[in-house]
């Protein structure tokens, strides 16, 4: 079985990332649940998996940097 990975990675607009998958299907996601979701190590506490970063910290005009 094949590992799933991005593609391409494209803005779609001010606050939606696209994203085109090694298996060929497309998708959108809002930016602010990207950042919601967000694995790395300065998001999530390494040790307990605890979030470090409030989702209502999160504004909804968050948008990718250019």
């Amino acid at each position: 079985m094949a590992t799933l990975a991005p593609k391409n990675i494209r803005q779609v607009n001010e606050t939606t990332l696209g994203i085109s998958w090694n298996d060929g299907h497309e998708s959108e996601y809002p930016v602010k649940i990207l950042r919601e979701n967000c694995p790395c190590a300065n998001c999530i506490d390494e040790w307990s998996g605890k979030k470090l970063i409030a989702p209502g910290s999160i504004p909804d005009s968050i948008f990718p940097p250019t």
